[in-house]
């Protein structure tokens, strides 16, 4: 296996070490400062100083702006005809479209999973808008995703690792014990508490509070979670209509085990609590031309764990 470097506290010694292996021709500090560009932010700054591996070539650093934009499109455009079918007449119809939403809706949280990374925008305000719409289907919360799983990618192989989804379950080794986990609705209720405590007493913590900047942060978010809510069910009381809630929420029935399957591999079985050899704790697996689209190249976990820096679209290269 592979030797790891202690993690390194600024991208200048990331960067003084790749020139020295002749990966990149620009100075030090200027490709430190390039690379720090919109990550003045604690949280942000987890990124660049939580990652070890550092012998990746600087090609498969870019972003890919225009793709990921294209991608949003299409997803966008995926739930549009989605919709449609649930308006129509046929229940055939209605499931099919109730499906394929809801699993759009889990296509749109990897998407913020890049987000988060900062693979996909320059500009950090850009980057938490675009974060927060992502996740705002399925009520997820950007800048809560953001702090925990960059958590998840510090403390990986530890005692203090912890996942973002809570769906590593002790009873998956039964049917019963997988179907229980694959359908668990708890979280709408983790939800709805959130968004109750987002409009209470700001005393009552909403993340660990040990982070000031990301308690307010994601207070707001639920907040505004609350206030889209607060919208929609006005929508259908003035428009004498379910189908503004319906069209937007009846699909998370659908999205909740899809996005339990999809999270599943990555770290099941393995030793992601007690081997921070990422070869020993973290999985890859195969899967289709459509299957990598839709999970945005999750599915080149160990890849992404690796090498944090490196975009979704670029994994398959890494």
């Amino acid at each position: 296996p592979m030797q790891f470097s202690r993690m390194l506290p600024f991208p200048v010694q990331v960067c003084h070490k790749l020139r020295a292996e002749g990966q990149i021709t620009a100075s030090p500090r200027r490709r430190a400062a390039s690379l720090s560009r919109n990550l003045s932010k604690p949280t942000e700054n987890l990124i660049l100083s939580q990652q070890k591996q550092v012998q990746t070539p600087e090609h498969l650093l870019l972003k890919n702006t225009p793709l990921f934009c294209l991608r949003i499109v299409l997803a966008i455009a995926i739930i549009c005809g989605a919709s449609a079918c649930m308006l129509c007449a046929s229940p055939l119809l209605f499931l099919l479209g109730l499906f394929v939403q809801g699993a759009m809706y889990v296509h749109l949280i990897e998407l913020q999973h890049s987000v988060l990374h900062l693979h996909a925008f320059e500009n950090h305000k850009v980057n938490r808008c675009v974060g927060f719409l992502l996740g705002l289907p399925m009520l997820i919360s950007f800048s809560d995703f953001q702090y925990r799983h960059l958590r998840h990618h510090k403390h990986l192989g530890t005692a203090l690792n912890s996942e973002t989804f809570s769906y590593q379950h002790n009873e998956l080794g039964s049917v019963g014990g997988f179907l229980k986990a694959m359908f668990d609705y708890s979280r709408w209720r983790t939800i709805v508490e959130r968004i109750l405590r987002a409009y209470s007493n700001p005393s009552q913590k909403i993340s660990d509070g040990l982070n000031p900047l990301m308690e307010n942060r994601i207070r707001a978010e639920y907040q505004m979670f609350g206030a889209a809510i607060f919208v929609m069910l006005t929508i259908s009381i003035l428009t004498a209509s379910i189908w503004p809630l319906v069209l937007w929420l009846s699909p998370l029935i659908a999205a909740e085990p899809v996005h339990f399957l999809l999270e599943l591999p990555e770290h099941l079985g393995l030793k992601a609590h007690s081997n921070p050899n990422v070869f020993e704790n973290t999985r890859s697996w195969g899967g289709s031309l459509f299957a990598r689209w839709y999970s945005h190249n999750t599915n080149y976990h160990l890849a992404h764990h690796f090498n944090q820096l490196v975009p979704m679209h670029n994994l398959p290269k890494l």
